[in-house]
């Protein structure tokens, strides 16, 4: 949950981004669950959410996977940071693609 009362929910999509990929899709919401802003990341091959953290800044962290961004061919692990407003400030892929 927000500093504001709504939530934040991060995942994948398939198809709903972009037609036949799978994006890393985060949604937040106020507090009676109305969209404030949604946005997806990632490119032809797997992406997608597996944890997300809020810190004292208000910047939402989620950790999750992707095949679009691996360096190596495969999957890597993926680390976002996007401010409150929605914007991807910085993001990191680690791992050797498997």
């Amino acid at each position: 949950q927000t500093a504001d009362g709504g939530y934040v929910i991060a995942a994948f999509t398939a198809g709903y981004c972009t037609v036949n990929h799978h994006n890393l899709y985060v949604i937040k919401t106020d507090s009676e669950g109305y969209v404030d802003w949604a946005n997806c990341w990632g490119g032809v091959g797997w992406d997608g959410a597996e944890e997300i953290m809020i810190d004292q800044n208000g910047d939402y962290w989620i950790s999750g996977y992707t095949a679009s961004m691996s360096t190596h061919g495969g999957t890597d692990a993926l680390l976002f940071r996007i401010d409150p407003g929605g914007t991807l400030v910085e993001q990191h892929t680690y791992g050797g693609g498997r």
